[in-house]
């Protein structure tokens, strides 16, 4: 995965909130008012359905005019997350898609190809595996 557009990123976070958080600051550092519109935008969309994709895994993903830079962020968080939300434990890996509304043509087939990817097993139990090396 060398897509100028993927990042790989190990974080202590504990929680749903400090990873929204500590997305949406590396995306805005100290602009408070556009860190919780972020915020506030994963947390409505995971209203509208589960992103859990898999067990350990899980997909939260966005299209926000905040977004100017369509992205795929690969987060292991350092401990395993207990708790993300009522219907969601043991959070391993967070697969944040973040897409701006702008985005050219070759960039969205680009992250549509790897979104695909997803649904690949092999592929699925490398993402993992990369995390069980780390620990």
């Amino acid at each position: 995965m060398k897509d100028e557009f993927i990042e790989r990123i190990e974080v202590s976070v504990t929680s749903q909130r400090e990873a929204y958080h500590w997305l949406a600051s590396s995306l805005y550092p100290g602009e408070e008012e556009k860190i919780s519109i972020l915020m506030e935008a994963f947390l409505m969309r995971e209203q509208n359905g589960n992103i859990q994709i898999e067990e350990g895994i899980i997909l939260p993903h966005i299209e926000h005019e905040l977004i100017t830079e369509s992205k795929i962020i690969i987060l292991y968080p350092k401990k395993t997350i207990i708790q993300w939300n009522e219907a969601i434990e043991q959070v391993d890996l967070i697969l944040f898609v973040l897409l701006s509304p702008n985005e050219n043509t070759e960039k969205k087939k680009k992250i549509a190809n790897f979104m695909r990817c997803l649904a690949d097993e092999t592929f699925m139990q490398t993402l993992k595996k990369i995390r069980r090396d780390k620990r």
